[in-house]
Order: structure tokens, then C-alpha cells, then sequence
């Protein structure tokens, strides 16, 4: 019996022993869970934390901008407008501007850093910076590269204005303690409106447009046989008598040579650089303005900066409608005007910019050629109305064998100089129907009578016409072989 209540005893108190166990391994393992918990949590919080921002994006953004000069330009520095368009001469070039790089002096750690976690920046590495990238597109979005960078903004470049220019930075920020502790990549990109100057830089003649190969006449003085001479510029000092019937070889041989851009003062030729652009005609700056001489279907360009298209065209002063413009600023003359006449250009894209005016007044002669038809002298001098609507040769020409004073037989080859005011051809080039396809000029025999008298007993013996004539094709002055038919050009 008391074998039996001692192994009761021991079984009883296996039994609270076994539980006592149980419970200090569950209060443990508790424990245990806990801390475990509370790490788990503790990391958690860590990796998910809030990454730093760059921030005042608008701000910084302002601080792009470039150099021409030495100047240094942006909306930052309050000399470049980031909402409208900024003027720059347009004798610049797209390579003038040249593009700061963006660096990380250009970002303030207290302005554009941020950190919704209240970390502080890292003053190690507050921020880093991409290279800075641009790019420049015309306001029709064409974008502007290669070549194309090395041509000025300005008169007749093409470029639709305005142009745009988009500077671009990545950039990062960096906290100093923060798990993240680097930011996305942010765009700092501003972009400016450019454009050149608006104005009218050139009045083209139509001749110019057609046939850009001949626009002066390349003309050079030579000894032949003893003689002073002149002979087209392509031929050889001995090929005098080969030029003159070498038709087939006068376009290339007689214009636009390197060396003939100077009048030659025995030959004439060339063009006066003061007042006339070899490629763009008559410069707007030049007084008179170019035309001061006309005929029916007379035609000219007003060239403007950056493309014709950005330009509404129109009239504020049109005596006697004498002529009219197209939308690409190409004006043709109808009627003789009978006072100055007037063009406005106005911009299309800001009405803010002043329209631009061009103006100019026939103060020479007004020519009325009368197509193919052959006439005699006397027969155009009746055709006219008179000798005195018969022109001279100085109204046509300003060859050096044009002027009154010049009654010796002219030499072979003379040229007009591309000039104002001193003649019609010398303004409006090579003169025919082909050149000017709305005009009555001839496009055949060039030739035409003036009324200057011819006396030189030479001359008149060899069997020339007592009066000299003019070539319409390069201004060369010489006298015809008695009874020779030419076409008719009479004067109002």
C-alpha cells in the first residue's frame, strides 16, 4: 500500500514537472517570437523608407542656357525669356550658340533636395550630373543637325521660325544616412524659343531664281594683235575670233568666273558688292532700293530671315496697281507705277513683332519690248513714237562702251556691272522671255537698237548701221551691219 502512494507521488509530480517544462518552453518561445517580430518589423521599415527627391525642377531648369560672345544667356540670368521668342542677329549661326554643360555647382543642396523622411543630403556626394544633351528644331519640326548647324539663322537660311531649343540634364541626389539613399533621375530640360531678327534682306531679281549660273558677266581686257581688246573670261587671250562665233560655249564661257567679280574698268562685268549678294540679289540696305528701272513682267524675290513662309505679303502703297506680290514675297511689276511703291512683311507666329516695310520708286526708264518681230532702225524709231522713246545706250547698259562719250567701234566683248541705277539690264541681269517668262521680250536675236548715233568713219566704211546697238543678253554695246533687222525695245 505504500509502495502504491509513492509511485502515485512520483507520477503526480512526473506529471507538474512535465508542465512546469511546458509552460517555461511556451513563455520562451513567446519571447522568442517577439524579438523576432520586432526585427522582422525593424528591417522592414528600413528598406521601404522613402527615397530623396530633386526638387524646384522649374528652378533649376531656368539655369540652362549658352554662351555667344561671351556672354552667357538664361532665363536664370534674366537676359533669355523662357515663355516668348528671343531675337538674335541673324548672322549667327546655329554653332554660335554654344551649350553650357550642366554641372552640380548649378544645383543648391537646400533648394533642390528633399527628403520626406528627414534625411539629411550627402555632403560626400550631394548630387551627380549626366552629360548635358540639346537639340534644335525649326518651327515646321524639322530638326536641325550636321551641315545644317553651320549655316547662319538669318537671311534666306530656310529655317522655319521659331526655332526651339531644348537643353537637357539628368540628375540624381544622394542622402546621407536613408536606406534608399539615392534618388530617381530627374529631367532637368528647359526649352527656348529663337529666332533671328525679322527683316528684308535682299530684293532677288526672277533672272536670278531661273538661271543662278549667269548673274555677272565675266569679261576680260587683252592685247590681240597689237589692239586693246575684251574677251569672255573662258577663253584664251588667243581665241579672240574663235569667242565671237563659238555659240555654243558663251554660257560657259562668259559668266560667273571667280576672278570677274570686280567691274574691269576697260571691259566693265562683275557685279558692285556694295549694293548686290552674288547668290541673293540686291541688298535691302542699299540706297536706292533696287529696282529703279522696270518693264511689264519685271520680277523680283523679297528675301526674308528664315523662311518666306513664316511672312504674310501685302501692299500699303500700289499707285496705279502697278504691281502685285504672292505669298512667297515674289513681287511682278504690271503697270509703270507712277509713285513709290510699297511691301509690308508681317510675321505670322507673333503678332507682337513689327511688320516690316520695303520700298522703292522707278525713277529710270520703264522699258516696253515688243516680243520677236524684226524692225529696221527706222521702223522701231516709228514702232516707238519717236527718237526719243528709243532708249540710250546708258539706260540700258553701263558697259564702259555705253556712255555717250564712247563713239569709237566698242570692243568685242563688253558686260554690264550688276549695279542700281545705272541701267536696266545692269539691274535685272540677262533679259529675255526665258528669264522673264511673264515679259514681251524677245527669246530669240537678243539684240535691239538704241538711239545713240554711231559715227565712227571706220565703222561706217566697214558697212555698219549709223546707230549702236545693245545686247540684252550681257549688255554688250556694238554696231549692227547696215540694214540689219533687230527686235524692238521702246521706252515710256
Amino acid at each position: 500500500m505504500k509502495r502504491l502512494k509513492n509511485a502515485l507521488l512520483f507520477s503526480i509530480s512526473t506529471i507538474q514537472i512535465n508542465s512546469i517544462i511546458l509552460i517555461l518552453l511556451s513563455l520562451c518561445s513567446l519571447s522568442i517570437s517577439s524579438k523576432s517580430l520586432a526585427l522582422i518589423t525593424h528591417t522592414v521599415n528600413i528598406i521601404h523608407g522613402n527615397q530623396p527627391k530633386v526638387v524646384n525642377i522649374e528652378a533649376a531648369a531656368k539655369k540652362q542656357g549658352f554662351t555667344i560672345n561671351g556672354v552667357f544667356y538664361s532665363a536664370n540670368t534674366n537676359n533669355l525669356n523662357d515663355i516668348q521668342i528671343n531675337q538674335f542677329d541673324g548672322n549667327l549661326k546655329i554653332n554660335d550658340f554654344i551649350i553650357k554643360n550642366y554641372t552640380i555647382n548649378d544645383l543648391d543642396m537646400t533648394t533642390n533636395y528633399d527628403d520626406s523622411d528627414e534625411d539629411g543630403i550627402s555632403y560626400r556626394t550631394p548630387f551627380s550630373v549626366e552629360p548635358t544633351t540639346y537639340s534644335w528644331v525649326d518651327n515646321n519640326g524639322v530638326t536641325i543637325e550636321g551641315n545644317d548647324r553651320a549655316r547662319i539663322i538669318g537671311c534666306s537660311s530656310g529655317f522655319s521660325m521659331p526655332l526651339y531649343l531644348t537643353i537637357s540634364t539628368k540628375v540624381k541626389t544622394y542622402s546621407e544616412y536613408g536606406i534608399p539613399n539615392e534618388s530617381e533621375y530627374a529631367d532637368i530640360t528647359q526649352k527656348y524659343k529663337i529666332m533671328a531678327e525679322p527683316e528684308i534682306c535682299y530684293a532677288k531679281p526672277y533672272q536670278m531664281t531661273l538661271f543662278p549660273n549667269y548673274v555677272w558677266g565675266s569679261v576680260r581686257a587683252i592685247l590681240y594683235q597689237g589692239r586693246q581688246e575684251c574677251i569672255l573670261s573662258g577663253y584664251r587671250d588667243d581665241q579672240l575670233i574663235e569667242s565671237l562665233d563659238d555659240y555654243r560655249m558663251h554660257l560657259v564661257n562668259g559668266w560667273n568666273f571667280d576672278n570677274s567679280r570686280n567691274r574691269n574698268s576697260i571691259c566693265g562685268g562683275g557685279y558692285n558688292a556694295q549694293v548686290f549678294d552674288p547668290i541673293n540679289g540686291f541688298k535691302a540696305s542699299a540706297v536706292p532700293h533696287f529696282p529703279t528701272t522696270g518693264f511689264s513682267g519685271a520680277k523680283f524675290q523679297l528675301v526674308m530671315t528664315g523662311n518666306q513662309n513664316d511672312f504674310n505679303y501685302g501692299l500699303t502703297q500700289n499707285p496705279n496697281n502697278s504691281v502685285t506680290i504672292d505669298n512667297q514675297g515674289f513681287v511682278t511689276l504690271v503697270n509703270k507705277p507712277t509713285g513709290p511703291v510699297t511691301i509690308k512683311a508681317t510675321f505670322k507666329h507673333d503678332n507682337q513683332i513689327a511688320e516690316k516695310l520695303y520700298t522703292f520708286s522707278l525713277t529710270g526708264i520703264w522699258a516696253n519690248p515688243r516680243g520677236n518681230q524684226l524692225y529696221s532702225y527706222q521702223q522701231v524709231t516709228n514702232l516707238c513714237g519717236g527718237e526719243s522713246k528709243v532708249p540710250s545706250r546708258a539706260e540700258m547698259s553701263n558697259s564702259p562702251n555705253a556712255p555717250l562719250s564712247w563713239t569709237a567701234i566698242p570692243y568685242s566683248w563688253d558686260a554690264f556691272t550688276r549695279d542700281i541705277g545705272n541701267g536696266l539690264l545692269s539691274e535685272w541681269g540677262m533679259t529675255s522671255k526665258l528669264t522673264y517668262p511673264d515679259s514681251n521680250w524677245s527669246n530669240n536675236l537678243l539684240w535691239f537698237y538704241s538711239r545713240d548715233v554711231f559715227s565712227d568713219p571706220v565703222g561706217i566704211a566697214a558697212g555698219y548701221e549709223n546707230r549702236f546697238s545693245v545686247d540684252s543678253w550681257i549688255g554688250q554695246i556694238g554696231p549692227w551691219i547696215t540694214g540689219s533687222k533687230l527686235p524692238a525695245v521702246c521706252i515710256e
